[in-house]
């Protein structure tokens, strides 16, 4: 697919038209990115975005940098628009349980807060999940928990439209790997289920090995990273923010040559028939 600068922002950030929007939200999220990444609709005709870069770049080459105030997990719902909307982990695990499905739990809330989101600002960050949206069919048990899981909500909470909340929970599973018990490190079993902004785009399923990694960095590493390799957007956050700031740095893993999509190796998924237990109360 043919791309064209973005040069509101940057001539040199290569991104398809009809994802300006993922542009605009960068610079909301304080995450930088580097110059030779490219996003663009998925060749198969798919509505999932991928990423891939204009050049040849070595191994362990940062590609992109994310604070970790823009980190969703169960444990930092960071939106204060939807905290009056929000329910407790406890009521939806409450309800999962009654339905046999507590092992859902990270992923319902954070496709209910993800839904909020939506309604309630139709932000630019909900744009971008909606765009990578796989409309993948769920069979009758998957539907009937969820329409369960949300009809059991209303009886004490506001609920967004069951569409949306399908549209979300979708995103969630497929764009969403998990941490480890501590939150400092990527754990294919991990028990925390974490959605972060770029590295969505680059998780993805049945892909064997990925080309790229994702660490931790302390506010003075990154600095570091910044000064041997420019990353656009980033630095302005970076000097507001404390020196105990921590961000995530998503690097090559190996070289990658011009053009080469960009993947992150998927860790293990769960989905609605897994009985794996991930309480995170």
């Amino acid at each position: 697919m043919k791309t064209t600068p973005v040069r509101r922002f940057d001539k040199l950030l290569e991104f398809t038209l009809e994802n300006r929007v993922l542009v605009r939200c960068l610079k909301t999220l304080g995450i930088g990115v580097s110059s030779s990444l490219c996003c663009q609709q998925s060749c198969n005709g798919s509505p999932i975005m991928t990423l891939s870069t204009s050049s040849d770049i070595p191994s362990a080459f940062p590609l992109v940098v994310v604070p970790d105030t823009s980190v969703w997990t169960v444990g930092s719902v960071h939106d204060d628009d939807i905290e009056g909307f929000m329910p407790t982990p406890e009521t939806c695990l409450a309800i999962l349980t009654s339905l046999k499905k507590q092992h859902l739990l990270d992923v319902f809330f954070l496709s209910l807060c993800f839904s909020f989101n939506a309604c309630r600002k139709c932000s630019m960050w909900s744009t971008w999940q909606i765009q990578q949206v796989l409309q993948v069919p769920m069979d009758h048990t998957e539907d009937s928990t969820t329409a369960e899981f949300l009809r059991s909500l209303s009886q004490h909470n506001l609920t967004p439209p069951l569409d949306i909340f399908r549209l979300m929970l979708n995103y969630t599973l497929f764009h969403s790997f998990r941490l480890s018990k501590d939150g400092m490190c990527v754990q294919r079993d991990g028990p925390i289920l974490a959605v972060i902004p770029m590295v969505d785009v680059a998780v993805t399923e049945g892909i064997n090995k990925g080309n790229l990694t994702l660490q931790r960095s302390t506010a003075e590493g990154t600095r570091t990273l910044l000064k041997k390799n420019s990353l656009l957007y980033v630095k302005q956050g970076l000097q507001r923010r404390s020196s105990d700031a921590t961000y995530w740095v998503l690097q090559t893993a190996r070289c990658v040559k011009k053009g080469e999509r960009l993947t992150f190796q998927p860790p293990l998924k769960f989905f609605f028939k897994n009985d794996i237990a991930s309480s995170v109360l």
